[in-house]
């Protein structure tokens, strides 16, 4: 028995009914679906959230040949010959070398051994990325870096930020969508698997 508490004194009226009370301990949200965002970058960030829950590999950007090896990687490496060793050498010797850098190597290595042809730059790009399983998704961004026109953006024809055009605008009147920029991710599955 509370001896504080006169137990004929009656219980504090409140104009509150049961249901409208607050929880006697913490906050609790309403159960359900989450109310829809009001303002544009939450709006975008739920756009973004869908496009990941239904993301696949095959509308992931990787290339058409790159998603077969990353579900089953190859067991044995690939054979190379001399001359693409020689080619991937020289590819790899400086990583911030030029394009320009690696023909003029070429170009030398040819007037020393005319009958062994050393690949071109793009030919041992390739080669290096069918040997690793490396290479890039390119995506399209603003020119002034602004967003990347992926996710809720993917269809925009301008950036929805500062409203530049994302295609070359003479290059887009005469039918052809040259983006203004772009940039390159190098997806981690196939590094991982490269090791």
């Amino acid at each position: 028995m509370d001896v504080d508490r006169d137990e004929s004194s009656p219980e504090p009226l409140s104009s509150e009914s049961d249901t409208d009370k607050e929880p006697e301990v913490g906050y609790t949200e309403p159960q359900g679906a989450p109310p829809k965002a009001h303002r544009r970058d939450c709006r975008e960030a739920d756009a973004f959230i869908a496009a990941l829950q239904t993301a696949t590999l095959e509308k992931s950007g990787l290339a058409t040949d790159v998603l077969p090896r990353l579900r089953d990687p190859p067991r044995q490496p690939r054979a190379i010959s001399a001359v693409e060793r020689t080619g991937v050498r020289m590819y790899l010797a400086r990583g911030d070398a030029s394009e320009a850098n690696y023909s003029d190597n070429r170009a030398a290595f040819l007037e020393l051994h005319p009958d062994e042809p050393i690949p071109s730059y793009e030919a041992i790009k390739n080669l290096v990325a069918e040997i690793t399983g490396v290479s890039a998704i390119h995506t399209e961004m603003c020119k002034d870096t602004c967003v990347a026109f992926t996710g809720p953006f993917e269809n925009c024809l301008e950036c929805p930020r500062c409203k530049r055009p994302r295609y070359d605008p003479v290059e887009f009147e005469r039918g052809r969508r040259v983006p203004r920029r772009t940039f390159l991710t190098f997806p981690l599955g196939p590094q991982l698997q490269a090791m």
